[in-house]
């Protein structure tokens, strides 16, 4: 019985072919991104940074009011305002605003990166 062994070239692009595949399907489930920006009295806005990644834009905003619910154990006189959520201290003074944008993967809320 012969050995039988592939050339590592083709080995190598079978590999490359499986890891894209499989890079792809993943991101191809993943159809809405989360994104956030937070701003602090004196302060400006940070830039928008990725804070999930959804199958679908139900789930996608759905996960606002989980993050609601979770500021309120820190702050419970957190508030939710369209898809923002803003702290405020005990005393009701204003700590800081987080933004919140769901949109398609295909979407970038920072602009065209330049080359």
């Amino acid at each position: 019985m012969k050995n039988f062994s592939l050339p590592s070239a083709l080995v190598s692009l079978l590999l490359a072919a499986l890891l894209l595949t499989t890079t792809a399907t993943a991101y191809a489930e993943c159809a809405w991104v989360l994104w956030s920006r937070t701003g602090m009295p004196k302060a400006p806005l940070t830039d928008w940074t990725v804070a999930a990644a959804h199958q679908t834009e139900a789930a996608c905003k759905s996960m606002l009011e989980g993050m609601l619910v979770a500021a309120r154990q820190t702050f419970p006189n957190a508030t939710r305002i369209g898809d923002s959520i803003h702290l405020r201290g005990a005393d009701e003074s204003y700590i800081m605003s987080s933004f919140y944008l769901c949109t398609p993967d295909t979407v970038d809320p920072r602009g065209p990166k330049g080359k």
